[in-house]
């Protein structure tokens, strides 16, 4: 298969192989998701809709505003902002008495709650201006304002755990933004008419001055007015204009005094100023009765009249005062609309009469400056009026076009979703977990990857077959190297057959020819590799084929080989390692295999002593010496490397060494372990090759397509 190509099988393998991890990892996240997502407290989210009009006009000014759609953008984007604001909210947690609301008021953090729980620290909740920040802070993040596309809709959210309260607000928020828009408008136009009141107030300076002037200019000039013109009337009309402006002049300052009189009920003052007999004869009733009720009986029937009666006369004197008051101002407006009419005849008469040039025509200027600024201040007064009357019709540019509902569902959590993501997650993450578990932490999954970490070529990958079934029942004492002699071709067969191709090579390729056998030496980095399979099928594979080759049970602490085969011998290896009359016959401890060819020494119990001593010392490598003059290939079922130091001792004596790496199940960090231990013992010359076992895949346990081929035999 090309690399850049994707293996299925091999990917349903490690699915396969990995399910326990993947549930595992699938129930723990999911499981987390959903007691997280069960315990959260659901938060319900409301909305209203805003239409922001930016070409409305105002309803006593109908001409449309220039508008342009970059212009509106931003004026959309700039009312969201408003929205947004300190002051709206702050409006809106006025209105809606947020700071005592149980969700938004001021309370407590979890580490303020902390340190007061174990005593580090007394905190309060806070108050004032800290409160009010509090629950500011509470409303910013609980309220959206967005923006609908490029839209002139503005949507405004609010979430609470309470529907109700939700929809509250966000109505709340909105009429509070429509509300500031108004005032907001209406502040601009009282703006500009105070600023034209001054200015009108300036003006009515200026009439009142223009006025005067005139005044003044025909009562410096009267005599000789009157003595050009000869018109004795002006003079006469001037006097009598003098006599009513003094006379209003004193009645003014009466109302004043009056007034202040009449509110300190002081009657006689008040009936002296306004010369009133009336007045003062029931203020002399008064008096009288005064007099009386000091002298009568405070519970007598008679002080009870006298009560009732003086009463009366308060609110008499009260009436008589207050409309002697109102026929006084009424003479003061009457003296005032006289003088305005006696001014304009004196004015009419000057200007009609035969008067010289020079003084006509300073007449004219001055008659000139007051007419302008009454003009002004006509004008001034229309604008005032205008402005007071939009002040009082202002709408705003803004409405809401849907007033937000309490919501029948919660927004927040979205249990739905939350599992939903947390079972992709969970599955993409345990598959992830076994991809590393597979590829960096846990077993081998292919031969490239044991040559990669291993840097040890792989000369044969032994095909995963069950053990054999004989009448019905699973044999549990017998291994698959029974197929090397029931199943002579079969692919687990032609596995052993493509080993021994690759020792003869090794062999072969040797620059230092030994006499003798080749030894063999076969392990694994951890117990369960199923190194003594690969010896014993090796060794079957060997005789099979017409060599001469021994098998020597090596594994002093947990023999097998007597069981695969099985032997059962009153003395093994082991006896014959502690014999100490240092016999060299073989024949001793030498079985066959079931008369196949295969010969073996086995281990039928176990050593009672350190295994390391027997092997070694010098009984061992006497045997092995021997085994190689007598057989071409002796092969040594060594102990795993890691856990026992024999195998670090056998493979002094191995020319090849055979790591067995298990499908799936040997750990890259223990394989590596082992390759450097074995590397520091060994031999220079001694080769390490791989053996990749039990590999999974195709029919009878050999790879993809080929599978089929071997099953026409």
């Amino acid at each position: 298969m090309d690399e850049t190509q994707i293996d299925i099988r091999s990917i349903i393998g490690l699915l396969h192989r990995r399910i326990k991890l993947i549930l595992i990892t699938f129930i723990i996240v999911v499981g987390t998701a959903a007691v997280y997502a069960f315990s959260l407290t659901p938060t319900f989210t409301a909305s209203s809709l805003i239409l922001v009009d930016t070409k409305a006009t105002e309803i006593l000014d109908p001409s449309a505003p220039i508008s342009n759609i970059s212009g509106d953008n931003a004026r959309i984007d700039s009312e969201v902002e408003i929205l947004k604001s300190d002051n709206i909210l702050l409006s809106v947690i006025e209105k809606q008495n947020l700071i005592t609301n149980p969700e938004f008021g001021a309370k407590l953090s979890w580490r303020d709650k902390f340190m007061t729980f174990f005593r580090i620290k007394n905190t309060e909740k806070p108050t004032g201006e800290q409160a009010l920040q509090s629950v500011l802070n509470s409303l910013k993040k609980a309220i959206s304002v967005k923006r609908k596309g490029l839209t002139y809709l503005i949507s405004v959210s609010a979430a609470s755990i309470s529907p109700q309260t939700s929809a509250k607000i966000a109505n709340a928020l909105s009429n509070a933004y429509i509300e500031a828009q108004v005032q907001s408008k209406v502040e601009n136009i009282l703006r500009a008419r105070d600023i034209l009141q001054a200015q009108m107030n300036a003006a009515n300076e200026a009439i009142i001055k223009a006025e005067q002037s005139f005044d003044d200019f025909i009562t410096n000039n009267i005599d000789s007015i009157t003595a050009q013109t000869g018109r004795i009337d002006i003079a006469q009309m001037r006097q009598e204009l003098e006599k009513l402006i003094s006379n209003r002049n004193k009645n003014i300052n009466n109302i004043d005094n009056i007034e202040q009189d009449i509110s300190l009920k002081n009657w006689t003052l008040v009936a002296k100023n306004l010369q009133d007999d009336a007045l003062a004869e029931l203020q002399r009733q008064r008096d009288q009765l005064s007099s009386d009720l000091a002298k009568a009986s405070g519970g007598s029937q008679l002080a009870i009249d006298l009560r009732a009666e003086l009463a009366k006369i308060d609110d008499d004197l009260a009436k008589i005062a207050n409309d002697g008051l109102s026929n006084l101002k009424q003479s003061i407006a009457g003296d005032q609309a006289k003088a305005s009419q006696l001014r304009q005849q004196i004015r009419s008469s000057v200007l009609n009469s035969n008067l010289p040039a020079d003084i006509l025509t300073q007449i004219y200027s001055l008659q000139q400056n007051a007419q302008i600024a009454r003009n002004q201040y006509q004008t001034l007064l229309t604008r005032i009026n205008e402005l007071e009357a939009q002040a009082q019709t202002q709408v705003a540019y803004s409405r809401v076009v849907s007033q937000a509902l309490p919501p029948s569902k919660p927004s927040y959590p979205n249990k739905r979703l939350i599992l939903l993501l947390a079972g992709i997650s969970a599955l993409g993450l345990g598959i992830g977990l076994a991809f590393l578990y597979e590829n960096y932490v846990g077993g081998f999954s292919s031969e490239e990857q044991v040559e990669n970490v291993l840097h040890l070529p792989v000369v044969a990958s032994i095909p995963h077959v069950n053990v054999p079934v004989i009448d019905g029942k699973k044999q549990n004492h017998l291994s698959p190297a029974e197929f090397i002699y029931s199943e002579p071709l079969s692919a687990y067969s032609e596995a052993f057959r493509r080993l021994r191709l690759s020792i003869d090579n090794i062999k072969a390729d040797k620059k230092d020819k030994v006499s003798g056998g080749t030894v063999i030496m076969v392990s694994s980095a951890v117990p369960g590799e199923g190194k003594s399979t690969i010896a014993l099928s090796l060794g079957r594979t060997l005789a099979q084929s017409g060599q001469h080759a021994l098998i020597i049970d090596c594994d002093l602490r947990k023999p097998s080989l007597h069981r695969y085969l099985d032997i059962e011998r009153s003395v093994g290896i082991a006896d014959y390692l502690l014999d100490s009359n240092e016999s060299d016959i073989l024949s001793q401890v030498i079985v066959n295999d079931k008369e196949k060819p295969l010969s073996a020494i086995i281990g039928s119990k176990r050593s009672k002593i350190p295994t390391d001593q027997l092997s070694s010392g010098a009984v061992l490598a006497r045997l092995i010496k021997n085994a190689k003059k007598q057989f071409k290939y002796v092969i040594l079922d060594s102990p795993p490397i890691i856990p026992i130091i024999d195998g670090l001792y056998l493979a002094d004596h191995a020319d090849i060494i055979i790591m067995v790496t298990r499908f799936a199940t040997t750990s890259q960090g223990e394989a590596k372990e082992a390759i450097s231990l074995l590397n520091s013992v060994k031999r220079e010359n001694t080769k390490i090759i791989s053996v990749f076992n039990q590999e999974e895949g195709g029919i009878h346990g050999y790879k993809g397509k080929y599978a089929g081929y071997y099953d026409n035999y």
